[in-house]
């Protein structure tokens, strides 16, 4: 049986297999969404889950997260949901 990689949600820091997980990349003060989770950069995950799309949108996690979300990058999200 194959070990599943493990990663670390960045809003609640606890471990997902990473098909649960959104990961993003930083890119000119924005968050990108990495769909091939190859995007080059040092990247965050977050969890695949409706709650993780309004947790992000408040300003005390935006500041964590140290960058801003488009519009589309939230509707990219939603439509994986």
């Amino acid at each position: 049986m194959a070990k599943q990689s493990l990663r670390t949600d960045f809003l609640t820091r606890k471990k997902y297999p990473i098909s649960e997980l959104f990961r993003f990349v930083k890119e000119n003060g924005y968050l990108k969404l990495s769909k091939t989770y190859e995007t080059k950069g040092r990247g965050i995950y977050l969890r695949k889950d409706p709650s993780t799309l309004e947790a992000i949108k408040t300003p005390k996690a935006l500041k964590r997260l140290g960058a801003k979300i488009s519009e589309d990058t939230l509707k990219e999200m939603e439509e994986a949901l």
